[in-house]
């Protein structure tokens, strides 16, 4: 049985979510609902301090299996490198308010492996939101530490292509660098996700599930609401206001590309505006394969792009929030 080679230590009994996502899908937003009661400790983007660019494919070095797995089992006397890079990219650590709250923003307190580990073994819940893994990464990990497998719930959250290509394109940096921009790239890491789900679902069932940001974006407390249902949560006070100053920003706060305020609804299908529909045409005949999939329905017409995607979709999906 593989995945009892690297059995581990940690305590199953303290539940593990593992959002893995794409870049620009709305994954900072989920994350964020996910880690809103105090006592969650929140691993935002561990791999962005080892592989701090968004412009290229990430080669999931055994270094990155490690500090995944160390994390989550609240062992950073075994992630020196994490902690070493993370002294210059706070970021990340400054998200995780169970810990950021405690140490107070002092560095060797917050980056100290004993302090970090004793609120992370007094925490509730984990939550690991990440864009540089794969599905397929996620299957090596769990076959290989028994202990991850047994407690981890993964969260496949999916967005339209389109709409993470549009959302990509409105950063200046990423229409400079090829592999930010890449339609090939996104499609086919879309791709490995979707052919790989139906294996990893065989083993974790019911808690490998799939979760489109549209529905989430369309009606957030309705969509939460289920989400957490699913994941055995509850719908606390905490996430209400998360949602409620988080959902219905205002057009001067919509300029964060890395802020989670958001009018959510009116957000969703702005990239339709966005994209030209030469654009569109070119990334859906990119991968077909990929909306069909997904059931995102295609345009088949720049009329019908501003006027039939949203109706189509919402009538699609009828408000399924997870598969």
């Amino acid at each position: 049985n593989t995945r009892n080679l690297f059995a581990g230590t940690g305590t199953p009994t303290i539940p593990r979510i593992l959002v893995v996502a794409y870049f620009r899908s709305g994954s900072t937003f989920l994350g964020d609902v996910l880690s809103q009661d105090p006592a969650t400790f929140y691993h935002y983007e561990p791999l962005s301090v080892l592989h701090n660019d968004h412009t290229k494919p990430v080669h999931i070095t055994p270094l990155c299996y490690k500090t995944v797995k160390n994390i989550f089992r609240c062992d950073f006397e075994h992630a020196p490198e994490y902690l070493k890079e993370a002294k210059s990219f706070i970021f990340p650590f400054e998200r995780n308010m169970a810990l950021w709250s405690r140490c107070k923003g002092d560095i060797d307190a917050c980056f100290s492996p004993e302090f970090i580990a004793s609120i992370c073994n007094t925490s509730t819940m984990q939550v690991m939101k990440v864009t540089r893994l794969r599905l397929r990464h996620v299957l090596q990990l769990i076959k290989h530490n028994d202990d991850l497998y047994r407690s981890i719930k993964v969260i496949h959250l999916v967005r339209d292509p389109r709409g993470i290509w549009a959302s990509r394109l409105r950063e200046t940096w990423c229409t400079y660098e090829m592999g930010c921009k890449d339609i090939q790239t996104l499609c086919q890491e879309m791709r490995d996700d979707i052919n790989m789900f139906l294996e990893l679902r065989e083993i974790l069932n019911d808690r490998l599930i799939r979760v489109y940001y549209e529905d989430i974006a369309l009606s957030p407390e309705a969509g939460t609401k289920h989400l957490l249902s699913r994941l055995g949560l509850n719908y606390t006070m905490h996430v209400s206001k998360f949602l409620r100053t988080h959902t219905l920003a205002s057009e001067s706060e919509l300029g964060n590309s890395f802020s989670t305020k958001r009018n959510s609804r009116k957000t969703v299908f702005r990239w339709t505006y966005w994209l030209s529909y030469i654009e569109v045409v070119e990334l859906q005949e990119a991968c077909p394969d990929v909306f069909e999939s997904l059931g995102y329905p295609i345009a088949l017409s720049e009329a019908s792009l501003r006027t039939q995607v949203e109706k189509n979709f919402i009538k699609r999906r009828k408000y399924n929030y997870i598969t």
